[in-house]
């Protein structure tokens, strides 16, 4: 019996933290379908030396409860070690949101590690990645 037991909560707490990390999702796509669905998802894109767009694209499990979020940017170098490069601010939020997305601008190859925090400084998400030039 006690072995059923811990055969149980070990499965529980298998999908408990399945769950818990899938419930916030960063993107970074060329574009957002009406669903919130990423259109050209990737980890790594490709920019002009003038510079290029993609989108960052959040889908939460629950509403968002805040009104702007932050996007903490900072540079990955080759040791992976991170250097805060910028704060960019999305303003335009609907607490009962579930997705969102920003479009965001670069202008530097390199690797980038977003964090994404909601408006009270709590951890959403984050993800990295890769811009080169063409």
């Amino acid at each position: 019996m006690k072995s059923k037991l811990v055969i149980l909560l070990f499965f529980s707490m298998i999908l408990l933290s399945n769950n818990y990390t899938n419930a916030q999702v960063l993107d970074f796509c060329e574009g957002v379908d009406d669903f919130g669905n990423p259109i050209g998802s990737n980890d790594v894109f490709n920019i002009t030396s003038e510079g290029g767009y993609l989108y960052f694209l959040v889908r939460l499990q629950e509403p968002l409860g805040c009104t702007f979020v932050n996007y903490r940017l900072y540079d990955v170098d080759y040791n992976g070690n991170e250097d805060y490069n910028t704060t960019i601010e999305q303003v335009d939020i609907g607490p009962n949101w579930r997705f969102f997305w920003k479009k965001v601008t670069f202008y530097k190859a390199g690797t980038y590690k977003v964090v994404v925090e909601d408006c009270n400084g709590y951890f959403l998400t984050s993800s990295t990645i890769r811009i080169k030039i063409k």
